[in-house]
């Protein structure tokens, strides 16, 4: 700012002054001021000052010099800047100003005030209308007819449709097209008018107006007829509303005064969103097509409210483009200016045809357009509607609107071409001559405003030294020759003069008196170019300035006089450069001066047009020497030794007569065909001379006519000429005659005169030249050849120098030529002015004071290195700066207190901008933008906030930019993150610039709460990643204090913000999120090593951290809500709650003692039960459910679900790393019943996407939670759950009361069925497998005491009892409804939230909708079924690495509901599911029948090979879940073939143990009270191909299993798991019901495995006593049946080992106590001791004495079977009859059984 502008502003100031004298004098300043045309230039807003302060002089007591005032008045408002203020304030509100100075004047000045009335009026006449050019009823077609839509029921399917294209936005008013009672809704709308009246009531009041006329149906039918004619249409509508809206923002005050309109930004806001949204409506309903249609009375009213709409569009963009001027303290101004352009643009692009905008825009729009286009931060912040604007205005034909496109075209010019002077003056001495040749051109332009010698000098010393390495550069040679003849042709005097001195000291130095011998001339190659030379020589040397024509001289001088200094290659390029300037040069030749000389000595002179004679005589010397030198013109016309004529030297100077222009032919007499029949003579051969001569000389006269010239080409006529003009000419041959020459040159001429290739094609024959000189020599008296001659010779020389033809009367020839020349005709000139000198546009960029305002601080930016250096300093000390800065270019005071607001906008739109993820997307460039973006805004923190120094943490200099600044750096992190940037982190640590650690962790200790909180989320930001991490950690040696301890000190200090303790949480959290946990060592580069954690966990304790996390918790705002429902909003009960800590700080404090628990846990966990931290934490989960009336309760809502989240994240964790913490949770009241009312939906919202997510987050985390309290019992076997587990599940299914059954079940049905948040679908789908895996395993181990529990609380009677709260529909994808999610940049996140609570959304998900399920006889399990199959089949056809886990959780959750729930059996029974999975293992099957077993032992195959194997496996788990307790599924699998696959695939299963378990289980699961199944065994094949068989085989799956029990018995050991092995014996049990069966095992080599059990052989040693029970049962049941009795006695073996299984076997044993209880058994020892031989006897005895024993239930069983009978008869029998078949001893044993059977005792 210079002292004269600080003067000025100081001046008007003073005209306010209470001292009359101070007043007085400042007055006579201020009249000076604009008597010198310097007050009021450029600058509206001081104008409007000075206009303020002047109508306040009046108001003074003494008030005087009156009419000095008035004259100041008057002429203010007849000044360009009183045409806009009055445009801007209007034109009543200066009116009422000087209404009121008629209260208090003297009557006398009465006149003056009328006057000024007066000049107001005029202004207002002469202002240009805003109507448009054309009437819009004749902007459109007239065929058919167009009208728009009203509203009637028909229409409403329409109105639908498009509301739904409107991408199911809010709109403001609602679906309705049509709107009766126009005066009533006129009522409403004009509510929008008032001031002080926010449109939020426009919205209420619409919608209210809708209900009310809906709601009330019409039946008269004059009403009806009434409002049929006040019905308006919806783009009438949208007009109108737009009409009301815009003057809403352009609300003017009544009188002119400084103080400014305090704005009403909520109802702005409203404003702007109601323009929006009626704009989204009008794009769907009123189209560019509207414009070709043929439009009907209805339609051009339409167009009419259009037109009007427009222009109102166009005042209001005009009135707050004024208003960013006058009121440029005020960036709201700006923004809402920025928003009407942006949106303007979009209106032109969907609704104004390119082709007609020129007469549907009104003159004030196009006029806004255009003016729009200057500003230089539009541009800068919204290139593409800046783009469109531009786009549309290049197609204005009005000549207002062409010369602002004109003026904005120009700054552009300028302003590239100062920062390309700048670019160049920084880096000429090391750009490669390409690259500075092309910022040269590019700052060309701006030269005349900087006048930069220095970007001169550079440029020749460039051109001078690098321009021989161009030699191969054709392009860059002809940019040089561009750059320089442009400055050598500059408009001004000062830069020509310069670049010919420049050029002359070039010359000087390499080839002039100063040159050096050893330099070879290559540095003068840049000018060594026919086109500069010609420049030089024809404006240079006729210069009017005496420098320039010195320097001009002196250049060609040394460059003709440089042979003997230059090498031979140099001079040759001389030569060349010298041959076509030649013509421009000889017009210098003199032999007065040096350079004349020069040139006679360089030159023969073959001219002998030039004006002096002794030129003239010494070139027909010289020619003459050359035509009889030539051994060509020997013995040729005339004889040059016999003629000499003195008048022969002026043979040429022949004076101008004729205006070759001037003298065209207007009557044609001759026709083609004359010409034609002509030149036929004229080929003829052997034709008389005279008759040759005699047609040429009609030739001659039939080509004045120029349109027979084209025939006589086509006819070669050139050719034949110059023929016979060379066979004349030699003397000794007669062809023709020598006159022939005569009309030959009459032709040439007027042919030359007409075709410039003509022209060229001779001037290239050297003979034509010898024969013209011959004639004219030999007829040198007849004047038709010598002026012929003469005016041909001058066409033929001056050929490169001719411009136009004399049949457009534009033929002409430089300027220099005709006044040094004596030419033989007279015609136009031209090169008056060089065609490289182009318009000055300094004149007209001065004369518009915003071009050059913006031409000005583009200037200031380049040479003061930024806006950040100008905004240092309030003023600006030009005195200091080096360059030679013009006065024009200096900053004014409002230029820069605009520049300040320009930044302070920049930093306001940009924190917007940057707000929205996804804006850098489509930016080609992003890392140069991001890099150069960031840069500048650490820069801007070191000057606004670090320059300060010492007082910077007190300051408030600056802070909004500081704010501004820290919130675009978060944004841009987040955008850097979100778009995944690789490597994002260099952006802000590299060597170009960025984040400064010490500059930053200053604004810590800042005093606003702002600075603070942003500075501290830019730290944990850029903590996210470890190599920031590692930076800033790395930089801790050069600061007082570490990191640590200051995130430490900001996180106790209770007196801070809450907002900045949370996010000193935040930091605290990711750094530790990078440490090494203590109990590892890792080796690693990074720095976060292990003492670095140990340093951190010091650090906790000295801090005390534990304490204050106690304290914050204990102060949480979750802890004080009322228990009974309040009708208080969130807000209100947090205002009351009077809490120092807020949700956020809570879930801040959550997620950094989450980290905590991973770097040390047992040290954590400990703390945590030290402080009773994890019931706190469990406690300060809150029901979201509460009334939300404003914003702030909505942020508060988000808030508190996203703390319930982290709460319960971190007791996941808590729980999983403590067995303690987790009983605390379960037994801590109402736990499980906490968590369980979170998962009900009725306690959300639900109104925006985003919503949802943050419900479905803390879903996520809820469902892990119960996951880790539910598996807290299983350890590291998860198929085997613990007591601990049965009774977690216990009080869980104790808390689902029937009142939370239901919600329950609908949150974990439409969490599994959220395709679209697969984080919900898994943990929902996770937790439902962990809470059914108890239920299955309870199935599989009934006799187990700890899985009773009480049946009302089963999951079993959950899931079959209650009935489904919805019911899931699956459709196709290409049925869905797509929902739309996006968030436009513009909405209000929390209005629309707001205004949508009544309405439930809905949102459709990917294949699924949902319906509600009120009277469906569909239970849960089946619903549930349903769903997880619909599920399950999907995940099949989809890419298996992509939905592996996914599929996985699916399959166990329906593993564990098809085990427990008959509902969900029957369900998937009913839809033939059995056979989806027998498919799919036969599929496997193919699939694995590619391969061998032993492929497994190769990686790469066992990689490929085992996740089939698993799929299989669990399709394994799935069908025996479904079989359990299900004779219909078994039935149903046996009909499928399920035995057959599984023996197909039972070479894979015995590939892993876990695999054989599973598939045995299944095995026992089908053959369980199924003798289908059992049967079904014996018919399988495991032949590749060979299907089920008939009848049974030898290579059945029974075969199989006999095989492995065989093998099972060998590997009995004290460590082998005896699982297979009762799993295969229970099967045989089962199959021991089937006849086939039966045989096969008596057929069978089974029993041999039965031999293991001999006692040398298990030696009584503990596994043995279960193999043997497992025997026993398998015994048991076998020999129930014939086959079984009949195969075990047969061998001896055998029964001996039996009989040692009974006789081993404990009383407790189970098999015993079953074979006790048969009666088969009993039958058998009866039948053998009667029948059976002596041995057998012996043995059966022995097994009786082996089951009394000890036992007195067998006793009693044997003696009720009369066996004691059947003994002592078996004694007495003995004893008398055959007594010597027993031994004694045999009998003793017998004696001795009897004897027990007998005694009781």
């Amino acid at each position: 700012m210079t002292a004269a502008e600080d003067t000025i502003s100081s001046h008007i100031q003073k005209l306010g002054h209470s001292i009359l004298e101070i007043r007085e004098r400042a007055l006579f300043n201020v009249v000076s001021k604009l008597e010198n045309s310097s007050l009021l230039e450029g600058d509206p807003g001081r104008g409007r000052d000075l206009l303020t302060r002047l109508f306040q002089w009046f108001l003074f007591e003494p008030c005087t010099q009156e009419e000095v005032v008035f004259s100041l008045l008057k002429l203010i408002l007849k000044s360009e800047s009183g045409g806009i203020i009055i445009n801007h304030y209007g034109v009543a509100a200066i009116k009422t100003e000087i209404h009121r100075l008629r209260s208090y004047l003297d009557p006398k000045y009465f006149s003056h005030l009328d006057e000024l009335n007066k000049i107001i009026d005029e202004r207002v006449q002469i202002k240009a209308s805003s109507e448009a050019v054309t009437p819009l009823s004749y902007r459109a077609g007239t065929n058919d007819t167009h009208d728009f839509y009203s509203r009637t029921n028909s229409s409403e399917s329409v109105i639908t449709t498009t509301f739904d294209k409107c991408e199911q936005r809010e709109t403001t008013f609602g679906a309705q097209t049509g709107f009766q009672n126009w005066s009533y809704k006129n009522s409403k709308l004009s509510l929008l008018t008032q001031p002080n009246s926010a449109p939020i009531s426009s919205k209420s009041s619409v919608q209210s107006l809708e209900q009310e006329q809906v709601s009330e149906p019409v039946e008269n039918l004059e009403d009806i007829l009434e409002l049929k004619r006040n019905q308006l249409s919806l783009p009438t509508f949208c007009c109108k509303t737009l009409i009301k809206v815009f003057e809403y923002l352009c609300i003017k005050k009544d009188s002119v005064g400084n103080d400014e309109f305090t704005l009403n930004m909520v109802g702005i806001n409203y404003c702007l969103c109601i323009l929006e949204d009626v704009f989204y409506i009008f794009f769907f309903t009123f189209g560019k097509d509207t414009w070709d249609m043929e439009q009907s009375e209805i339609s051009l009213t339409v167009l009419r409210e259009f037109n009007e709409m427009l222009i109102r569009y166009g005042e209001t963009l005009e009135y707050f483009r004024m208003k960013c001027v006058f009121s440029e303290r005020n960036s709201a101004y700006r923004l809402i200016y920025f928003y009407l352009t942006h949106n303007v643009s979009l209106l032109l692009k969907h609704l104004i045809p390119e082709s007609k905008m020129s007469i549907i825009l009104p003159r004030n729009l196009k006029c806004a357009l255009s003016n729009s286009l200057l500003d230089v931060l539009l541009r800068t912040l919204y290139p593409e509607a800046h783009e469109t604007i531009l786009n549309y205005v290049k197609g204005f034909n009005d000549n207002t609107e062409r010369e602002s496109l004109t003026k904005y075209e120009n700054v552009t010019l300028i302003c590239n071409g100062m920062s390309a002077t700048i670019r160049f003056l920084k880096q000429y001495e090391t750009l490669t001559i390409s690259k500075g040749l092309k910022l040269a051109k590019e700052a060309l332009p701006s030269i005349e405003f900087h006048a930069n010698f220095e970007l001169l000098k550079g440029l020749v010393d460039m051109c001078s030294s690098k321009f021989h390495q161009l030699a191969d550069s054709n392009e860059m040679i002809e940019t040089v020759e561009d750059v320089v003849l442009n400055l050598l042709s500059h408009n001004l005097i000062s830069i020509k003069k310069e670049v010919y001195r420049l050029c002359h000291r070039i010359i000087l130095n390499h080839i002039g008196p100063e040159a050096n011998l050893d330099l070879k001339g290559s540095q003068i190659l840049f000018l060594l170019n026919p086109k500069i030379l010609i420049n030089i020589t024809v404006f240079g040397m006729t210069n009017q300035d005496l420098d320039i024509k010195r320097y001009a001289k002196d250049i060609l001088l040394y460059i003709l006089k440089c042979r003997i200094l230059v090498s031979e290659e140099a001079w040759n390029k001389i030569v060349q450069a010298l041959i076509p300037a030649l013509p421009v040069l000889v017009c210098h030749c003199s032999k007065d001066v040096t350079l004349g000389n020069a040139l006679l000595t360089l030159i023969d002179p073959d001219v002998a047009e030039e004006n002096q004679a002794y030129l003239r005589s010494d070139a027909f010397s010289r020619i003459c020497w050359l035509l009889t030198s030539s051994e060509r013109l020997r013995g040729s016309l005339p004889r040059f030794k016999a003629v000499f004529d003195s008048s022969l030297a002026n043979v040429c100077y022949v004076k101008a007569t004729v205006d070759v222009n001037k003298s065209r032919t207007t009557d044609h007499f001759y026709q083609p065909t004359s010409l034609r029949q002509v030149m036929e003579i004229l080929k003829s051969e052997n034709l008389e001379p005279a008759v040759r001569r005699s047609a040429l000389n009609q030739v001659s006269v039939m080509l004045e006519d120029p349109l027979l010239h084209q025939v006589f080409l086509e006819m070669n006529g050139i050719v034949l000429m110059i023929k016979i003009m060379k066979t004349a000419l030699i003397g000794r041959e007669y062809k023709d005659y020598p006159d022939s020459i005569i009309p030959i040159t009459s032709v040439m001429k007027n042919i030359c005169f007409y075709h410039s290739n003509v022209r060229e094609e001779l001037s290239m024959d050297i003979e034509v030249f010898y024969c013209l000189l011959q004639g004219l020599f030999l007829y040198f008296t007849e004047e038709r050849m010598q002026q012929d001659c003469a005016t041909l010779l001058c066409l033929l020389i001056f050929k490169d120098f001719i411009r136009g033809t004399p049949s457009n009367a534009s033929f002409s020839l430089p300027a220099l030529m005709r006044n040094n020349l004596q030419l033989p005709f007279l015609c136009n000139t031209h090169w008056e002015v060089s065609d490289y000198a182009n318009e000055s546009l300094k004149n007209v960029i001065s004369s518009d004071p915003w071009c050059l305002a913006s031409v000005r601080i583009q200037w200031n930016l380049e040479i003061f290195g930024g806006a950040q250096e100008l905004m240092k300093a309030n003023d600006i000390n030009y005195d200091k700066v080096k360059l030679d800065f013009p006065h024009e270019l200096k900053l004014n005071n409002s230029d820069l207190r605009a520049l300040k607001n320009y930044l302070d906008a920049l930093l306001s739109s940009l924190v917007h901008l940057s707000a929205d993820l996804n804006w850098s997307k489509g930016n080609y460039n992003q890392k140069n933008v991001m890099q150069r973006l960031i840069t500048v805004l650490c820069e801007f923190i070191e000057v606004f906030h670090c320059g300060k120094g010492s007082y910077a943490a007190v300051s408030v200099m600056g802070l909004s930019i500081t704010r501004n600044v820290l919130v675009i750096l978060n944004n841009l992190i987040a955008e850097l993150q979100h778009t995944k940037v690789k490597f994002w982190e260099k952006y802000f640590f590299n060597d170009l610039g960025g984040i400064s650690v010490k500059s930053f962790l200053s604004l810590w200790t800042s005093r606003d709460v702002i600075v603070r909180a942003g500075a501290l989320q830019l730290f944990c930001n850029l903590t996210t990643t470890v190599r920031v991490c590692a930076e800033i950690l790395r930089e801790e040696d050069h600061l007082d204090q570490s990191i640590l301890d200051l995130s430490f000190a900001v996180l106790v200090d209770d007196c801070e913000a809450d907002i900045v303790r949370e996010y000193a949480a935040y930091l605290l959290a990711n750094i530790v999120s990078h440490l090494t946990p203590s109990d590892k060592m890792v080796h690693s580069n990074f720095p976060l090593d292990k003492n670095y954690t140990n340093k951190l966990l010091h650090l906790i304790q000295e801090y005390n951290v534990y304490l204050c996390l106690e304290t914050i918790f204990n102060n949480g705002f979750t802890l004080k809500l009322p228990v009974n429902n309040s009708e208080d909003s969130i807000y209100e009960l947090y205002k009351k709650a009077s809490v120092n800590a807020t949700p956020g700080l809570l879930k801040a404090a959550g997620v950094c003692l989450h980290n905590f628990l991973i770097l040390a846990p047992e040290d954590v966990i400990m703390k945590l039960q030290e402080y009773d931290l994890v019931k706190l934490l469990f406690r300060s989960i809150c029901n979201p459910s509460r009334i939300i009336s404003s914003a702030r309760d909505l942020s508060l809502y988000c808030d508190i679900l996203e703390m319930d989240a982290v709460l319960c994240s971190a007791l996941t964790k808590v729980s999983s790393s403590s067995p303690t913490s987790t009983e605390t949770l379960i037994y801590a009241c109402d736990c499980f019943n906490v968590l369980i009312s979170l998962l009900d939906s009725k306690h959300f919202r639900l109104d925006l996407p985003h919503l949802i997510y943050l419900r479905n987050e803390l879903w996520v985390e809820i469902f892990h939670l119960l996951t880790t309290l539910l598996e807290c019992g299983c350890g590291n076997n998860e198929d085997a759950p613990h007591d601990k587990s049965v009774e977690v599940v216990t009080i869980f299914c104790q808390a689902l009361s029937e009142s939370k059954c239901k919600p329950f079940l609908e949150t974990v049905y439409e969490s599994i069925s959220s395709i679209g948040f697969t984080r919900l679908q898994n943990s929902a789908l996770v937790f439902l497998a962990s809470l059914l895996k108890f239920e299955a395993y309870k199935n599989f181990n009934k006799s187990n005491p700890g899985t009773n529990i009480p049946e009302k609380y089963c999951l079993q009677n959950v899931f079959d009892s209650f009935s489904a709260p919805r019911s899931a529909v699956m459709r196709c994808k290409t049925q869905n409804r797509k929902i739309n999610t996006r968030f436009d940049k513009k909405e209000n996140y929390f209005d629309v939230a707001l205004s949508n609570w009544e309405d439930k959304a809905k949102y459709d998900y990917d294949g699924i909708y949902f319906i509600e399920n009120n009277n469906s006889d569909l239970i849960a399990g089946a619903e549930f079924c349903k769903m997880l199959i619909y599920l399950y089949n999907t995940t099949i056809s989809k890419n298996k690495d992509v939905c592996s886990k996914n599929k996985e959780n699916i399959t166990s959750a329906l593993t564990g509901l098809l085990c427990i729930s008959e509902e969900a059996k029957n369900y998937a029974l009913e839809t033939n599911f059995l056979n989806v999975l027998i498919k799919q293992l036969n599929e496997k099957h193919i699939q694995l029948s590619l391969d061998s077993v032993e492929c497994l032992r190769r990686t790469m195959d066992k990689k490929r090979i085992c996740p089939l194997l698993n799929n299989v496996n669990d399709i394994i788990n799935l069908v025996t879940n479904f079989m359990i307790a299900n004779d219909a599924v078994k039935t149903e699998a046996t009909a499928l073939g399920l035995a057959h696959v599984v023996h197909k695939l039972w070479i894979w299963f015995l590939t892993n143990h876990s695999y054989l378990i599973d598939v045995l289980r299944l095995l026992s699961v089908y053959t369980a009270e199924c003798a289908l199944g059992c049967q079904s065994l014996t018919l399988t094949s495991s032949i590749a191909g060979c299907g089920a068989r008939k009848t049974p085989s030898s290579v059945s799956l029974l075969h199989d299993l006999i095989t492995l029990v065989v093998k099972e018995m060998e590997r009995v050991s004290k460590t082998h798991d005896l699982t297979v092995l009762a799993l295969s014996l229970n099967i045989m049990c089962n199959c021991c019901k089937s006849l086939e069966c039966r045989i096969l095992f008596s057929k069978s080599n089974l029993f041999s495995g039965l031999l293991r059990l001999r006692p040398d052989i298990t030696k009584r040693q503990k596994p043995w006593d279960s193999v043997e029970s497992m025997w026993l049962e398998f015994l048991q049941t076998f020999t129930l049946y014939p086959e079984g009795q009949m195969c075990v006695p047969k061998s001896c073996d055998i029964l001996e080992i039996t009989t040692s299984l009974i006789l081993n076997a404990k009383p407790e044993n189970k098999a015993m106590s079953l074979l006790l209880s048969a009666g088969e058994f009993l039958n058998i020892l009866q039948a053998g001791l009667v029948n059976g031989t002596v041995k057998e006897i012996n043995i059966l005895v022995v097994v009786i004495w082996a089951l009394v024993a000890n036992n007195q239930r067998a006793k009693i069983i044997f003696k009720s079977a009369h066996l004691d009978a059947v003994l002592e008869d078996i004694v007495k029998r003995y004893q008398f009859l055959e007594h010597g078949a027993l031994s004694e001893v045999d009998f003793n044993r017998i004696a001795a059984v009897l004897n027990m059977l007998r005694n009781d005792n």
